[in-house]
């Protein structure tokens, strides 16, 4: 672990996958970003390793998508970095109620990311 990096807690790793492959729009940002170590501050950035392991998975996602549009992403030089990152498929989520299908875990992740995008979009 490199010095000032956030250091996971068990299954977190497995959590993020989860919700990375659940749709096409989630993301999951930066730890280096949100905790503003960069002095990129309000500048948060999808996660490089969650984006490795996205493309590794054959699901690249709308906002990587957006960023090879954009010419602010090379899926060449992302996938020279894929062995460094635990590309294993996520355990079976244990805190998910049984009774919610993958359909409606999806909508209420989608309805996480609407609420954060209406967050963002009234502070400018």
């Amino acid at each position: 672990l490199k010095v000032g990096r956030v250091e996971l807690q068990p299954g977190r790793l497995d959590s993020i996958k989860r919700d990375l492959l659940v749709d096409d729009f989630s993301s999951f940002y930066c730890h280096k970003t949100i905790m503003q170590t960069t002095g990129r501050d309000g500048k948060e950035v999808h996660c490089a390793g969650a984006a490795a392991f996205l493309l590794a998975a054959k699901r690249i996602n709308i906002p990587m998508r957006l960023a090879v549009m954009q010419k602010h992403l090379d899926l060449n030089e992302l996938n020279s970095i894929v062995h460094l990152v635990d590309i294993t498929p996520p355990a079976a989520e244990k805190n998910r109620k049984p009774d919610m299908t993958p359909e409606e875990h999806a909508v209420s992740l989608r309805t996480r990311v609407i609420d954060i995008w209406d967050g963002i979009r009234q502070s400018d």
